[in-house]
C-alpha cells in the first residue's frame, strides 16, 4: 500500500490504486501468456493506505497471541500497552494523541488529524472494555470493526472494477484498452 497512487475513473469516486501481490498468474487467466509485465492492483479511497500504514505502525495488525489481552481490558489500555506505556497509570487523551504522533509520523498536522479522528472513532481511546478475540491485535480489532461498520437492513455495499489494458507494441507505440469501469451493488 505504500506505492499507493490516485486513480482516476470519476470524478465522483476519490481514489487510490495499488499493486495486489504477484500478478503473473493472471498472464494465463486473462490470456495473454506472452505479456512480460502484469500488474493486478485494488482501488481503495484516498486515505486508506494511510491510515492501514498507522494501524501497523501503531500494532494493531498484529496476528500474534497476547498473554496481556486479558479480559476486562479497555480500548485505552491496549493503546498504552501499544505506546509503551503502563496501562495502570491514568493518561488523557491529549497524551496518548501525542505519543501516537510520535510514534506514527505523520506528514503534517492534517494527517494526523484525519487518522486520528478515525481511531477515535473506532474507540482505541475508549474506557470501554474491549470484545477480545483470538488473543490478537488483530482479531479483536476486527471484531470491532463488525460491530461498527456492520451493514442495517436495507444497506447495500458497492464494488468498484476496472479492467485496463496498455499494450506496448515493438515499435514502442502504447495503446490503452479498458473496459469502463464496473460498479457492482450488494
Amino acid at each position: 500500500m505504500g506505492s499507493a497512487k490516485p486513480y482516476y475513473i470519476s470524478p465522483a469516486f476519490a481514489f487510490v490504486a495499488y499493486p495486489n501481490r504477484d500478478s503473473t498468474p493472471f498472464r494465463q487467466w486473462y490470456g495473454i501468456p506472452e505479456a512480460e509485465t502484469v500488474v493486478r492492483g485494488t482501488l481503495r479511497y484516498q486515505g486508506f493506505p494511510e491510515f492501514i500504514g498507522a494501524l501497523v505502525k501503531l500494532g494493531w495488525l498484529d496476528q500474534t497471541e497476547k498473554k496481556w489481552l486479558k479480559d476486562g481490558i479497555t480500548w485505552r489500555q491496549i493503546t498504552q500497552v501499544l505506546l509503551g506505556i503502563n496501562v495502570q497509570d491514568e493518561l488523557t487523551e491529549t497524551f496518548l494523541v501525542e505519543r501516537i504522533k510520535d510514534k506514527v509520523q505523520f506528514p503534517n498536522e492534517s494527517e494526523a488529524e484525519r487518522i486520528i479522528s478515525g481511531l477515535r472513532w473506532i474507540g482505541t481511546f475508549s474506557s470501554e472494555p474491549a470484545q477480545l478475540r483470538a488473543g490478537t491485535l488483530l482479531d479483536t480489532l476486527c471484531a470491532r470493526l463488525e460491530i461498527l461498520m456492520k451493514y442495517d437492513a436495507g444497506e447495500r455495499d458497492l464494488v468498484m472494477l476496472q479492467h485496463k489494458f496498455v499494450v506496448e507494441w515493438a515499435d514502442g507505440t502504447k495503446v490503452s484498452k479498458w473496459k469502463s469501469f464496473d460498479v457492482m451493488r450488494f
